[in-house]
């Protein structure tokens, strides 16, 4: 029996050869022939397309979700490299506010149990230190910008309290006592054999200082204390302050000499300038001009010539007075800014008056006088102007 399955119907083959051959290898567009071809939804090219179309579909997808988590981390690492570069920033200006601070600090003092119990605890009598050397500093009256002094506490004021583990405030407490110039105060109170009260403060810049008194006296003590603790740490301030009464000038000349040969060039420049007006103000003119020479010589830019000019003027040299008057009105000053602003209005109005332009000089004294006051500058130039309106007959 012969086998009908071994070969394709001869119909089927006449119709498979009677269909025309694909234009294309590519499936899809074969595909896309057959279905125009075919319009039943049931169409197995129809079938194709849309299965194709669901399969683009996806892949567009995917491809989608990569670009979207693409940008999200490309958002992310950017976000991480702005943190990174947030945090060093705060790290550098941490270091660099550390190394450029000026401060004081006063460890919370030792003191006796029968002290601490009625009161005076450590931390008490470290903050009334303060409280002392504030008010120290703020009765000095000078010309000398805080950046100049090599040990300066224009950085603040602080207690420190001991305390367990290492807080973030210690942390950069240490760092500005290693970076910058900072002023360590540690004191103690202890009885002493013959049971009196002896409170010690150390600063480190040279040797403790001791006072001693009853418990009544305490108060005083701490005044006596801070008042040595001044005078080691801000040895120009401490003469600057000593200088405004009469009965401490001579004490106050003595501490600046001894500034003269401080290593520090502009210690020993800003001496000079204390040297000169001392002396002025103990009514030794000569010697006061010759110590406006030494300053100069070491720094023009301090307040030589200003001293210069009105020594010069009292001396009766007009002619180096004005010339210094006149060098004093164009300086750049190493000072403070009403120091320095103050003192160029005085020479100049000074230099008006000495060449006899009495308008002139009484407009620029009424300026003057109106300025922020220093050192009595601004009464002086009221006064003065007053002088040279009944000059003018007014």
């Amino acid at each position: 029996m012969d086998d009908i399955t071994a070969a394709p119907p001869r119909a089927a083959l006449r119709r498979r050869a009677a269909e025309p051959a694909p234009s294309t290898p590519d499936p899809v567009e074969i595909a896309m022939e057959l279905e125009r071809g075919d319009l039943s939804p049931e169409s197995p090219a129809r079938q194709l397309l849309e299965r194709h179309v669901r399969l683009v579909e996806k892949q567009l997808g995917l491809a989608d979700n990569e670009r979207f988590r693409a940008r999200i981390k490309a958002l992310r690492d950017a976000a991480l490299a702005g943190l990174a570069v947030l945090v060093l920033v705060g790290v550098l200006a941490v270091v660099w506010d550390a190394a450029r601070s000026r401060s004081l600090a006063v460890q919370a003092f030792s003191v006796p149990p029968e002290l601490a119990a009625r009161g005076a605890t450590g931390e008490v009598l470290a903050a009334q230190m303060i409280d002392r050397l504030a008010d120290l500093q703020a009765k000095t009256d000078s010309a000398r910008p805080a950046d100049s002094y090599a040990q300066d506490w224009s950085g603040g004021l602080t207690v420190e309290i001991p305390q367990t583990g290492v807080s973030l405030d210690q942390a950069l407490q240490m760092l500005k006592s290693r970076l910058g110039r900072r002023t360590v105060i540690r004191g103690e109170v202890v009885r002493g054999p013959d049971g009196r009260l002896q409170l010690t403060v150390r600063s480190g810049a040279g040797p403790a200082a001791t006072v001693s008194g009853d418990d009544a006296d305490l108060p005083g003590l701490l005044n006596q204390a801070a008042e040595a603790v001044y005078a080691q740490t801000q040895p120009y301030r401490y003469a600057i302050m000593l200088a405004a009464t009469p009965e401490n000038r001579a004490r106050s000349l003595e501490t600046f000499r001894g500034l003269t040969h401080h290593a520090d060039r502009t210690e020993r420049g800003w001496a000079w300038v204390g040297v000169t007006t001392t002396l002025f103000d103990l009514g030794d003119v000569d010697a006061a001009l010759a110590a406006t020479r030494h300053g100069a010589a070491l720094d023009s830019s301090l307040v030589s010539d200003t001293n210069a000019a009105l020594l010069g003027h009292m001396l009766g040299r007009e002619e180096q007075a004005l010339a210094h008057a006149d060098l004093a009105a164009r300086q750049q000053w190493r000072t403070t800014r009403v120091a320095a602003a103050i003192t160029a209005a005085d020479m100049t109005a000074q230099a008006a008056a000495w060449r006899g332009d009495l308008p002139r000089a009484e407009r620029l004294f009424a300026a003057a006088g109106d300025m922020p006051e220093y050192a009595g500058t601004a009464a002086a130039a009221r006064l003065r102007r007053g002088e040279i309106l009944a000059r003018l007959h007014e």
